[in-house]
Order: structure tokens, then sequence, then C-alpha cells
């Protein structure tokens, strides 16, 4: 008969015994359902609870039992604490540990320490490993995520376009982050009233962005096409065509012209040039050779598409404007 001892294991694990086995007997561990094979004597039992396990040995003519007590140790019951909950990028927290009696923090190579807590920086968010040993034998690996808050975000166009009644939403849903609109003159806004500057803060725990904003609104005409009065066509790079100069205008960027045509005639009446693309633009000459006035009429029509009234929009305009050398 083997020698029976009392033992245990910890919750979660399995026994496997290392008995001397002899191989003219016979043997049976009852109850059977305590462990995996019950005719075997070297078998694993994988209790729930703490229980007493019978064995019967037999040589075939003489038989004999004997029992032990095989206690099931719970795991220790761990319990983490940051000293800090709602954590920046660029903070430290304490991390303790409670519901064991030593404790092993692998990410600080520290073994079974009697220090239950530790202070850590973190760079991005992560887990923290900890292992706790209670005084029953047992231990359990646990770990503890730590995470932190991004800088708010707010990336923003410069100018919005909208229609009366229309809402504008330009905040992108970010976990965490919260926004505020303010009018012209920092005053909290619950939305748009109409045209001008619009200030935007996006802020969450750790920190608050600011952003402005132009909106037009669609009761102004959107696609104004503006003409100076004067230009200079001296090959300096500077206002040496008409009626943009050297620069793509703003509100041809920001809709889309249809029926493009502009017209400049001389004091007398006389037709000097014309085009239908906002590209081409008048250097000042007719027929290779710079016009002889100095003061000339433009015209000018063109048509846009209005979202907000579902139509196009036609604009007629005519002005002066004077050739400088």
């Amino acid at each position: 008969m083997p020698q029976l001892i009392d033992t245990f294991f910890c919750a979660g694990d399995s026994l496997t015994f290392n008995f001397t086995e002899n191989p003219a007997y016979r043997y049976r561990w009852t109850p059977a359902a305590y462990v995996s094979v019950d005719t075997l004597l070297n078998t694993t039992t994988r209790m729930q609870a703490s229980a007493y396990l019978k064995l019967w040995v037999s040589n075939g003519s003489c038989s004999a039992e004997d029992s032990f007590f095989i206690r099931r140790e719970p795991l220790p019951s761990i319990t983490f604490m940051l000293s800090k909950e709602d954590l920046c990028l660029g903070d430290s927290v304490e991390v303790s540990v409670q519901g064991g009696t030593s404790y092993s923090w692998p990410d600080f190579n520290i073994v079974q320490s009697g220090d239950n807590s530790q202070w850590v920086h973190p760079s991005e968010p992560r887990y923290y490993v900890v292992r706790v040993d209670s005084a029953n034998g047992c231990h359990l690996l646990d770990s503890v995520y730590i995470d932190f808050a991004a800088p708010p975000v707010l990336s923003l166009d410069s100018v919005y376009y909208f229609c009366i009644g229309q809402e504008l939403n330009f905040f992108p849903f970010i976990e965490g982050q919260q926004y505020l609109l303010y009018d012209s003159l920092w005053v909290v806004t619950e939305g748009i009233s109409g045209d001008g500057i619009y200030y935007i803060e996006a802020s969450n725990s750790c920190n608050a962005l600011y952003d402005t904003i132009r909106v037009l609104t669609s009761d102004k005409e959107l696609c104004v096409l503006e003409f100076p009065n004067a230009f200079t066509p001296n090959g300096n790079g500077l206002n040496d065509v008409f009626p943009f100069g050297e620069t793509v205008l703003t509100g041809v960027q920001n809709c889309q012209i249809f029926d493009y045509r502009l017209q400049i005639y001389s004091r007398w009446g006389e037709l000097l040039f014309e085009s239908t693309d906002p590209n081409i633009q008048w250097d000042g000459h007719y027929k290779s050779e710079f016009a002889t006035s100095s003061v000339f009429l433009w015209m000018i029509h063109y048509r846009y598409w209005d979202a907000c009234a579902n139509a196009y929009r036609n604009v007629y305009k005519k002005g002066n404007v004077t050739q400088m050398k």
C-alpha cells in the first residue's frame, strides 16, 4: 500500500500522483469522479472542492484500503488600485495591488518582493503584469491596463459654406473629446447664426485646442468674382493681367463656374478682348500691341450652381479698369 499523506493543490491546477507502482497489484480510486482514471495508481485529479480520496489495493489474494485528504486551496483575490484615474500623456501613476503576501513585477525585474506597488511612466497604453503569491502556497498572474487620454484633435477648414437652416456639423466624434462653439465675441453659441468668424474649442481631460473658421451662408453670393479697377502690364509679375492677376481666385476654387464670358471694350466701343475661360486673362494687348487707351470697359456673365436653392444663379457685372504702365 502506498503511503498516503494529506496534500493540497491550487484552484485551477491539477494534481498528478507520483507513487511507486507494483505491476502485480490492482488499484482503484473512489470516488471515481474525482480522478481521470480510477484504476490507475498515478492518476490525475481536478477536484472542485476539498475532499477525501480512498485507494483500494489488491494483489489477488489480499486487499487493503487507505484514504487521505486533498485540500483545494483558493487562488489569491487580486485588487488593483491606481493613484490617479484620468491620466494624460506624460503622467506617472502608482499601481498598487492587494491580495497576497509577496509580489513579482516582471516588467520591472522584481521577484517575490513585499512591495505591492510600483510607479509606472507609460509612453503608450499597455498592460502591466504582476504575480501575487498568497500564504497558502498558491499564486496568480494578473494584469492591469494603463491608458491615458491623448491630446485633443482639431483639424478644420478655414472657410465653410452652408445653407440657411442647415446644421453645420464639422466636429468628428472622438471618444472623450468635447467641443464648444464661440461667436466672434467669444460668447458660447449653440449653432451658426449667419456669416462671420467663429471660434472652435476641442478639449478633453488633458488639454484644449482652439481654431478659427469663417462661415459663409447661401443668402450671400458665394461665387463672387472680384474685379480690380486697375492693372499694370509691365512684366514685373505683379498684376500683369486682368482681371484675376497671377493668383487663382478663391471664389473660383470654392464653386463651379459655368458659361463664363468676359469682354473688354475700348472707350469707343471696340471689342479688344474676349475670354470664356477664367484662366485666360487680358495682358493689355490688342492685335499684338498695347491698347492705346488707358481706361476700358469690361462686362462679364457667368453662372454657378446654388445647392441650397437647387438652381443655377446667373451673375451679370460691368465696370471700368485702368491700364497703368
